[in-house]
């Protein structure tokens, strides 16, 4: 074979082999470089997920910060109300206060005291109301008011204010 064939048919092969070289070179470092970007834009998303998580959080802490700052607020009044049933003035009760009682704790539970109320707080408000106007009607002891509805209503007011106190277990001694 002539030397120039020969020459040609090296050049030839050798050529090829670095074609063969580059194109595996090519391949894996494509692919190493689709792998990064594939890590990049999985790191993005779990930025932009934390954030968004991040953000609904604020929102919650925020929510329940005004909440707490309105019960603040407006649970007094109610802790006001509820003072003629105290162990101190619970025989100086008359009917027409318990009329008047009846008529404030209706504009609380349509009012905005309601609006900041957990569900259950809010129903033992309407259900501390409606022991009242049992009581009116004679279908309820004032004592029993004072150790049931109300001491339910006043626990769950302290515990939507965070003191959660606890009275269930307490029976008076006088009967």
């Amino acid at each position: 074979m002539d030397i120039t064939i020969q020459t040609a048919l090296i050049s030839a092969i050798v050529t090829t082999c670095i074609g063969i070289i580059s194109i595996i070179f090519n391949f894996y470092k494509e692919r190493a470089e689709k792998e990064k970007w594939k890590r990049t834009l999985e790191i993005e998303e779990r930025k932009i997920s934390h954030d968004e998580n991040k953000w609904a959080v604020e929102l919650i802490i925020n929510r329940e910060i005004k909440l707490f700052e309105k019960r603040i607020e407006t649970y007094p009044k109610l802790f006001l109300l509820l003072n003629i049933f105290s162990k101190t003035k619970l025989k100086e009760v008359q009917k027409p206060e318990i009329v008047e009682l009846i008529s404030k704790l209706d504009s609380h539970i349509y009012g905005e005291i309601s609006l900041y109320m957990l569900s259950d707080t809010r129903d033992a408000l309407v259900k501390f109301r409606n022991d009242c106007i049992k009581y009116i009607d004679r279908k309820i002891e004032l004592n029993d008011m004072r150790f049931g509805s109300r001491t339910e209503l006043l626990e769950l007011m302290r515990r939507d204010l965070s003191h959660d106190l606890r009275f269930h277990n307490y029976r008076s001694l006088i009967k």
